[in-house]
């Protein structure tokens, strides 16, 4: 496929309160063509009533869905196709730039000479580098080698077709380190959006610019994986950079929004619920067998503080002294246990897929995580009818109810012996427990909170 030289252009502004930028902006579109549509992300400047004055398409977005530069390239691409349907180009543009002189008709005989190429973008400048120390570093953090690129920022020309073919749905494109040479923000390409998923690599993530939104995916309070350090210390910086963050449950979220001024979207962990289902034959599961409740499955790992390794084999040599009967299995960590002296069986690793028989065939589950995150592992094994003796943490309590689905215990060994006692003792508690521990994670899985988690990526969070 060729261009003519003549081929139609339409551009496409998105905005919100640049006022004089804007100006500039479709100033210099309408010098080098007749079709200018304006997406107008809720700006009160009066931004859409100049744009109409201009003789611009105009498009409000409406406010009840949240504003994002992909949403408005998206619906600004559907004015386009409305107003110009023979428009063979598309050239996106930010309403704080503006295009060149010359830079439509050498976009246009790249894309006419090159029938492989379907997109284009220029070299981006700081029309005053000299206004300010961050205008100059924009300056040169934009600068890029001319030739061929896998990815770009929201400013470039692209076929209509190419356009269309990609659909209505924003993509994303990841970029991964596999770790053959250090990271540095240099190694980078330009981003919509850039994401930091452990605190050392949230420092990268502070020297990169050239992005449109920095998001931070909080697994955990790092902070206090290393007590009493100048790791702690780092980790803890790590939350007051400014980035939007993405938090692993919502009590994670609110332990450190209470103590840094961060904010963001916090996710529930969804559950496999081909794996992790109570025992029960197929409509049957109010009315299923609860699992023995001799047996215990234990969460320990003796290498991380967090775990409560310690705590956890103190109270199980206590149960097992007042309860001659009882059994406790353990995943991972075999050498560890088998000078312990409990009763049970040490396993290494299990398959993913093995862990929910396991956690059917165990009533209780034994699981401390000394941070706000309440790990996975109770809240899959409620959902097979184990129930979970947690440590008491008000920033679990979105999951791990006390008397409800679980029971909570204070970091004692003797509490954990008790929390046994009471369900070995209490049958009418059992069940009550065991009732409720099923149903908590009902409709709650993986795809919807990963679509809930791209929603928010790419219309909630990827905003200019």
């Amino acid at each position: 496929m060729t261009l003519a030289s003549a081929e139609k252009i339409a551009i496409v502004a998105i905005g919100r309160n640049e006022g004089e930028r804007l100006k500039s902006c479709l100033s210099a579109a309408f010098a080098g063509c007749e079709t200018v549509v304006y997406v107008d992300s809720g700006s009160q400047d009066a931004s859409a009533s100049f744009a109409r004055s201009a003789g611009c398409h105009v498009v409000e977005l409406d406010p009840a869905r949240p504003f994002s530069a992909a949403r408005a390239r998206n619906e600004g691409f559907a004015c386009a196709m409305e107003h110009a349907p023979d428009a063979a180009l598309i050239q996106f543009v930010d309403g704080d730039c503006d295009l060149a002189e010359g830079w439509l008709r050498q976009a246009r005989a790249v894309l006419a000479d090159r029938s492989d190429v379907g997109m284009v973008r220029g070299q981006l400048r700081e029309i005053n580098p000299e206004a300010s120390v961050y205008n100059r570093l924009c300056d040169l953090e934009w600068r890029q080698t001319p030739g061929e690129i896998g990815a770009c920022g929201g400013i470039f020309m692209v076929r209509t077709e190419i356009f269309k073919a990609l659909g209505a749905e924003p993509r994303l494109k990841v970029v991964f380190n596999p770790y053959h040479k250090p990271l540095r923000p240099e190694d980078l390409p330009d981003s919509d959006m850039a994401v930091a998923t452990l605190w050392n690599t949230a420092y990268i993530l502070l020297q990169y610019h050239r992005t449109k939104a920095k998001l931070y995916l909080v697994q955990d309070y790092e902070t206090q994986f290393y007590p009493g350090s100048i790791d702690s210390a780092l980790a803890d910086l790590t939350y007051d950079f400014g980035f939007l963050g993405l938090f692993n449950t919502p009590g994670l979220r609110d332990a450190i929004t209470d103590d840094h001024a961060m904010n963001g979207y916090a996710f529930q962990p969804g559950i496999d619920h081909d794996v992790f289902y109570p025992q029960a034959d197929p409509g049957t599961r109010y009315s299923g067998s609860m699992p023995d409740l001799r047996r215990m499955f234990f969460y320990g790992r003796p290498e991380v503080p967090r775990n409560g390794f310690s705590l956890g084999m103190q109270g199980l040599s206590m149960i097992q002294k007042s309860y001659s009967d009882s059994e406790v299995f353990v995943a991972g960590h075999p050498k560890a246990y088998t000078q312990s002296g409990l009763r049970g069986q040490f396993l290494p690793y299990m398959d993913y897929r093995a862990t929910g028989e396991m956690y059917r065939s165990c009533g209780s589950l034994i699981s401390f995580m000394f941070t706000p995150h309440p790990s996975y592992i109770p809240l899959q094994a409620m959902c097979c009818g184990s129930i979970p003796i947690a440590r008491r943490d008000r920033y679990t309590a979105w999951a791990l109810k006390d008397g409800h689905n679980c029971l909570l215990v204070d970091p004692l060994p003797h509490q954990i012996l008790e929390a046994y006692t009471r369900l070995r003792s209490d049958a009418e508690l059992r069940r009550h427990l065991y009732e409720n521990a099923i149903h908590t994670f009902d409709g709650i899985t993986w795809p919807d909170q990963l679509q809930r988690a791209y929603r928010w990526f790419t219309e909630g969070a990827a905003i200019e």
